[in-house]
């Protein structure tokens, strides 16, 4: 299986069956553009017990990129929109445990 990730400007080491990918524009908003086109990605797979994804067939997935202030304008929004997803999930986890507490003062 193919694996992607945004690796820093300096050298990096990138192991067998692994494609790298290198950005000078914003990062934030290429790791959320590679997330969009995950099931197209997916979808490429032949492999039967380890996922395969050839090379080749990666180039052929059409990536639509805006001018570069509107790549910062969506990956703050994505990334201030994963932030605040969190807290939600923080805040959900608190009210449950909360909950949790309450029921068993109920009952003892």
């Amino acid at each position: 299986m193919t694996h992607y990730t945004l690796f820093p400007d300096s050298k990096a080491v990138i192991i067998q069956n692994t494609l790298g990918l290198r950005s000078s524009e914003h990062k934030k908003f290429l790791f959320f553009l590679l997330m969009a086109k995950n099931k197209d990605i997916v979808a490429l797979d032949r492999g039967m017990a380890q996922p395969s994804i050839r090379q080749d067939e990666i180039l052929d997935i059409d990536i639509l990129i805006p001018q570069y202030k509107e790549q910062q304008k969506i990956g703050e929004y994505f990334s201030s929109l994963d932030h605040l997803i969190t807290l939600h999930q923080r805040k959900l986890e608190h009210l449950q445990q909360q909950k949790k507490g309450l029921l068993q003062q109920m009952f003892i």
